[in-house]
């Protein structure tokens, strides 16, 4: 057993009861063997060396514990499991899945997966395909009832099909969905596709050739979520249970939006960033196959294991040996049907995805020959910076690749320098968004409200910056010098007069 520091009344939990847990005793992080066998590492001691992913060139670096990470970042909570040889082998459970009443997570603890609901669509997607003969290519339109897919400029030499979606290469357009706050109306999933009141999303449209290039889109899967539906006649979070989630013994995981007062007692609750309980507690994702999965650790890990064995020549319990291997073979823009493939090149040796919900944060990391993998879940928006490290403690162990710190060198820029940075940039793509840049001492301090709390950037150069996650910031300047815009990770904004 470890313990985790609790958080003191100047550190703690705003926007909620604080729990002076210092006061009264410990929270502790439960690890537990798995199902099927003995780990070949011991994930507390593991964890317990962290660094962040880029390293400050003649800087020491420093290490810390799993607990003190959790308290720096504002992550209320963190659940884990790991995969040895196809056997999910150990867990572990740290910190508070309600910060609020003291209660910790468990193994059992219920977190929103995010993004990688997507993954479990597009096998739920798979079956239909095999089973109802569904033509990968064809266009959806010609399978669609209750909608269509807008009319665009390539309709007739480049469709929007099923296979472009699900590898997110239909140039459809919305990325990611915010979800739907306590007490808010909740858009059918018409309403979504449309962008039409209540939904606080665009409508889906097609603004880029299809099969030109990789666009990832929220609003592509959202086609599936209807097509499976319309194909099949049920309700997708009952397909889903049914076809996927009950067969590969996922038995906590479901697609429920909202979830019922029940199984919400077993659920971790949502924190921004700042330490600042989501609002009413979990959004509502009608968008269900892009988001909506409510799901633990290991049942991520079962359902990857079934994908694995049904690779290795199984008919596995959701998908034939053929859909599986499709859905791992790279597509022309290099992701796979629903998973991103690894390496970068060469033969495909792992698939993954990864979550963000609106106080959630998680990872499912998985390779194929081997059977070695790990499933995070976090309450918490900085849950990335902890997945982060996690994951760059944990690969070494079994030898994945892309995952290694990385050093880089920073400047010193007066203070001159960096005011002349600081103003709001406005970006259209993907999303409509204000980039808040703004200085703190030597660095500058970068947020995107509703989308990136709070980053800080470090200067390699008087234009370009980055953070100790690797994320990238340059600057653009005229002619005269003067600053006219920016790229953040590849996505352009231009400077607010």
């Amino acid at each position: 057993m470890m313990t985790v520091a609790a958080w003191s009344r100047r550190d703690g939990w705003r926007g909620g009861r604080v729990i002076l847990l210092l006061a009264t005793g410990l929270v502790t992080a439960a690890v537990r063997a798995g199902e099927d066998g003995a780990s070949r590492i011991d994930l507390a001691t593991q964890l317990n060396q962290l660094t962040t992913r880029v390293h400050i060139a003649d800087e020491t670096t420093a290490t810390a514990t799993l607990a003190e990470r959790m308290v720096e970042y504002r992550v209320p909570g963190v659940s884990i499991a790991l995969l040895e040889n196809g056997e999910i082998v150990q867990t572990l459970a740290a910190g508070l899945r309600d910060p609020a009443r003291g209660w910790p997570v468990n193994p059992e603890t219920l977190f929103q997966a995010g993004s990688i609901s997507k993954a479990v669509a597009v096998v739920g997607m798979l079956q239909q395909v095999e089973a109802r003969h569904l033509d990968l290519d064809a266009p959806v339109n010609t399978m669609l009832q209750r909608w269509q897919v807008p009319a665009h400029a390539w309709q007739e030499q480049a469709p929007v099909t099923l296979r472009r979606l699900a590898s997110h290469s239909a140039g459809t357009t919305v990325p990611g969905f915010q979800g739907y706050a306590a007490g808010t109306a909740v858009p059918t999933l018409l309403q979504v596709l449309a962008g039409a009141a209540p939904a606080n999303s665009a409508p889906v449209l097609v603004t880029q050739r299809p099969g030109q290039g990789y666009r990832y889109s929220g609003g592509g899967t959202t086609i599936i979520q209807l097509l499976l539906e319309d194909v099949t006649g049920e309700p997708f979070a009952a397909l889903l249970r049914r076809r996927v989630l009950a067969p590969a013994g996922m038995s906590h995981s479901g697609f429920e939006q909202p979830l019922s007062a029940p199984r919400l007692a077993d659920a971790a609750l949502p924190y921004r960033a700042d330490g600042e309980a989501v609002t009413g507690g979990p959004h509502t994702y009608p968008e269900m196959a892009a988001a909506g999965l409510w799901t633990t650790p290991t049942d991520l890990l079962r359902f990857a294991t079934q994908i694995r064995d049904a690779l290795r020549g199984t008919q596995g319990r959701i998908l034939s040996p053929a859909m599986a291997a499709a859905a791992v073979t790279r597509q022309p823009v290099g992701l796979g049907l629903g998973f991103f493939l690894g390496p970068p090149e060469g033969p495909v040796t792992n698939f993954s995805h990864g979550g963000a919900n609106a106080g959630y944060r998680a990872q499912l990391h998985a390779t194929i020959e081997d059977g070695n993998g790990i499933a995070i879940m976090t309450n918490s928006d900085s849950g990335r910076l902890l997945i982060g490290e996690i994951m760059q403690a944990v690969a070494p162990c079994f030898g994945w690749q892309g995952f290694e710190p990385m050093t880089r060198a920073r400047v010193t820029l007066d203070a001159a320098e960096l005011e002349r940075l600081v103003a709001d940039y406005r970006s259209s793509w993907p999303v409509e968004s204000t980039v808040q840049v703004r200085r703190s001492d030597d660095r500058l301090l970068l947020t995107v409200p509703d989308f990136l709390q709070e980053v800080e950037f470090l200067p390699a150069d008087p234009l370009n910056f980055f953070s100790l996650e690797n994320i990238g910031l340059t600057f653009e300047a005229d002619e005269s010098g003067g600053i006219t815009g920016l790229v953040l990770a590849g996505v352009r904004a231009a400077r607010e007069k």
